[in-house]
């Protein structure tokens, strides 16, 4: 018997929340992707707005406990500060 075992790493992981927050970000569809004509028909429906908002706050409070979510800047730049 053949068993798989199948591994995900915290990047690809990350990046996947990343997109779910970008497909279910309803405010910026209606912003950046919609025609203005389309718009006035979307407005009616809030119910459908009511659930892209709690799909989005899945990814949303995964990202928020990652640790991808924080950049350590000092960490980053020690380097060019040996350079003077």
């Amino acid at each position: 018997m053949l068993v798989f075992s199948l591994q995900y790493s915290e990047k690809a992981l990350y990046n996947q929340l990343c997109f779910y927050r970008y497909i279910f970000d309803w405010d910026y569809a209606m912003a950046k992707v919609l025609q203005s004509d389309e718009r006035g028909h979307v407005k009616k429906w809030n119910s459908l707005r009511d659930a892209y908002l709690k799909l989005k706050e899945v990814p949303d409070k995964a990202l928020a406990t990652s640790g991808y979510s924080e950049v350590n800047l000092a960490k980053l730049f020690q380097g060019l500060s040996t350079l003077k």
